[in-house]
């Protein structure tokens, strides 16, 4: 069962176990509004039983940084309060976009900015360096499936 809503959230619901995806897209003035209903009016009823939560960051956006940071740890405030046993997976992606010589200084700084926002979930966040251009994707999305397994 799939359920989108305005194309930012994708809920799916596998045999019982919920997942949510959260994208934040920059530039979306009207994401805004979502993300602050969603985590406000229907966070009591979104964050129960989950079992993963998965959480894109643009890699090259740093203009954006601590608004995605404050969505993200309001999220993991959330799971932590509802559904305190989910595994949290951020990926820092389009990193194909960095520069080659920056990628790992980048991706450390990024993975560093979710850990300290994601405080509420320590030791059941784990980060990865995504690309659609390399394996670095599919390694992260089997990290996941193997999560629900």
């Amino acid at each position: 069962q799939r359920e989108r809503e305005r194309g930012e959230r994708i809920s799916l619901l596998v045999s019982g176990v919920r997942v949510f995806l959260f994208v934040y897209v920059l530039g979306e003035r009207r994401q805004d509004s979502f993300m602050e209903n969603f985590l406000g009016a229907q966070r009591e009823n979104v964050f129960n039983e989950v079992a993963v939560m998965i959480y894109v960051f643009d890699a090259e956006h740093k203009d954006e940084d601590a608004k995605d940071m404050n969505y993200f740890r309001m999220c993991c405030e959330s799971i932590a309060a509802k559904s305190p046993q989910a595994r949290v997976f951020c990926l820092i992606h389009k990193m194909d976009l960095v520069p080659e010589r920056q990628r790992a200084a980048v991706f450390k700084e990024k993975q560093a900015a979710v850990l300290r926002a994601g405080h509420a979930l320590t030791g059941q966040i784990e980060c990865f360096a995504t690309s659609i251009w390399d394996e670095t994707l599919y390694k992260a999305w089997s990290a996941v499936v193997c999560a629900l397994v």
